[in-house]
């Protein structure tokens, strides 16, 4: 489990509380929540909102601990880090088999299908990241620490 504490900000009119949290320098111009959202340092990078539905009253200016749970981290690392990479290997596969059918380079093939391979994977990957936007953070916010 992942712990890392928050800003409360405001309130949107559906009841969600809007977080505040400084963004980790690993995470470089990307604005999309993960887990290395989470276990950012303090002070570093830019600062990053988030809206997280709570059973919990909390003010705003008030301190909070937000929660993710492991297998979400694992989950995002998994997606983040080797998606691209088995679009980009079965891309290579199957323009190599495809070399094999229409007798031409295997290696020019092979090169244009790991390349629509990534491109795939990347465009999936922004996709499912645009579409876990408009849905519930998986982070949590655990307890108050004012």
């Amino acid at each position: 489990m992942i712990e890392e504490e928050a800003i409360v900000v405001g309130f949107e009119k559906d009841g969600r509380v809007v977080i505040e949290k400084q963004q980790n320098a690993a995470c470089g111009q990307c604005a999309t929540p993960c887990a290395s959202f989470q276990v950012s340092p303090p002070g570093k990078g830019k600062r990053i909102t988030l809206s997280l539905e709570t059973g919990q009253t909390v003010e705003i200016g008030e301190r909070v601990l937000l929660n993710l749970s492991s297998k979400d981290a694992l989950q995002a690392a998994f997606s983040i880090y080797l998606l691209p990479v088995a679009g980009l290997v079965l891309g290579a596969i199957a323009g190599h088999a495809a070399a094999g059918y229409l007798a031409l380079n295997d290696d020019a093939l092979s090169t244009l299908g790991g390349l629509c391979g990534l491109i795939l994977s990347l465009w999936a990957l922004r996709h499912q990241s645009r579409k876990a936007g408009q849905r519930q953070t998986p982070a949590v916010i655990l307890r108050r620490l004012n």
